[in-house]
C-alpha cells in the first residue's frame, strides 16, 4: 500500500513541476438541467488541449499563442413529443450526432482565429438513442420512441471562429464573434456579442475562449450574450443536402436568435463553468428551447 502511495506523489510531484501547456475537459449539455427534455435535449463532450510551439501552418509567431484542441463529442435531438410513433405529431425528426473535431486556434492580443475540421455519423450507429433510452429507462423517465430518426450518414464540416476582444476597462470586456460552417452536415453564419464582467485574463490566457493558462491565475466572472444565426442547412432536421432522406425530416426555421447568461470560476488549474443557453425555433413547427451547460477543466 506505501508503495502505491509513493508512487501515487511522484507522479504527482513530476505533473506539478512540469511547465502548464496542456489541458483536460469535460463538458455535458442537458434541458434537464432547465426542467425540460425537447430538441438539443443532451450532449457530451470530451476534450484535450494543448499549447503548440510550432504549428504546421506556420502560424505561430513570437506575439501570439497557438493552441490545438481535440474533441469527442455526442449530441441527442428528440421532438417535443416523445411518446409517438406518428410522425405527424413530430415538430423535428430524432437525431444522434457522435463526432471528432481537431482545431487550431491563434490567439493574439485582442482577437483569437479558430480553424475547425469535424466530421461524424448519425443514425443508430451514433448510439445516441441507445443511450438516451439506457438512461430513461434508468431513472423512470418517459422513454423516448426514437421513431424515424435520421439515418446513417458520415458526414463533414470545415468551421472557424473569429473573436474580438474589446476591453472596456480591467473588469469590463466585449467579444464580438464571426462564426461561419460549411459542409455537409451544417451550413451557417452566425454572429453574437458577448459581455464579461468581474476577474479575468488577458485574452492569451482566459478561459473566456477556454485558453490554456500556464501562469496559474485565478478568474471569477459572469457573462451574458445574444446571438443570431443564418442557417442555408441543416441535416440533422433536413436530412441530406440532396434531400433523398427515407425516413421523416421537416423544414427548418433559416432565422435564429439566441441568448447565454453564465458564471465561470477559475481556481489555478481548475475551470469551472455553469451557462444557461436559450434559443428561439429551429423549425417552422417548433417552439423555443433552452439548456444548461456544466463544464469542468483541468490545466496540466
Amino acid at each position: 500500500m506505501i508503495k502505491y502511495r509513493l508512487l501515487f506523489l511522484f507522479f504527482v510531484g513530476i505533473t506539478y513541476g512540469q511547465e502548464i501547456n496542456q489541458s483536460f475537459s469535460l463538458k455535458i449539455d442537458n434541458d434537464k438541467f432547465v426542467l425540460q427534455d425537447k430538441y438539443y435535449t443532451s450532449g457530451l463532450f470530451i476534450e484535450y488541449q494543448k499549447i503548440i510551439k510550432k504549428d504546421m501552418l506556420s502560424l505561430k509567431k513570437e506575439d501570439n499563442s497557438v493552441n490545438y484542441r481535440f474533441t469527442l463529442g455526442n449530441e441527442t435531438y428528440t421532438p417535443e413529443n416523445l411518446n409517438s410513433t406518428n410522425v405527424l405529431f413530430f415538430d423535428r425528426p430524432y437525431a444522434g450526432w457522435l463526432f471528432i473535431k481537431f482545431e487550431e486556434q491563434v490567439i493574439h492580443n485582442n482577437q483569437a482565429h479558430t480553424f475547425a475540421i469535424e466530421t461524424g455519423i448519425t443514425g443508430e450507429a451514433s448510439l445516441s438513442g441507445a443511450l438516451q433510452r439506457f438512461w430513461h429507462s434508468a431513472l423512470s423517465i418517459k422513454v423516448p420512441t426514437w421513431t424515424q430518426q435520421i439515418g446513417f450518414k458520415w458526414l463533414f464540416n470545415i468551421k472557424s471562429k473569429h473573436v474580438f476582444n474589446f476591453d472596456l476597462n480591467k473588469n469590463n470586456s466585449l467579444h464580438y464573434m464571426i462564426e461561419p460552417s460549411l459542409g455537409t452536415k451544417d451550413i451557417y453564419l452566425k454572429n453574437s456579442l458577448t459581455y464579461y464582467l468581474g476577474l479575468f485574463n488577458g485574452l492569451k490566457n482566459s478561459s473566456r475562449i477556454a485558453a490554456i493558462d500556464p501562469s496559474q491565475t485565478k478568474e471569477f466572472y459572469g457573462l451574458i450574450g445574444f446571438g443570431y444565426k443564418y442557417i442555408g442547412h441543416n441535416t440533422l432536421i433536413q436530412g441530406g443536402l440532396r434531400y433523398q432522406d427515407t425516413t421523416y425530416t421537416t423544414t427548418i426555421e433559416r432565422h435564429v436568435l439566441d441568448a447565454k447568461l453564465g458564471l465561470v470560476y477559475k481556481n489555478k488549474r481548475n475551470t469551472f463553468s455553469l451557462i444557461y443557453f436559450f434559443n428561439t425555433n429551429e423549425t417552422l413547427r417548433a417552439g423555443d428551447h433552452s439548456y444548461g451547460s456544466f463544464k469542468y477543466t483541468v490545466d496540466f
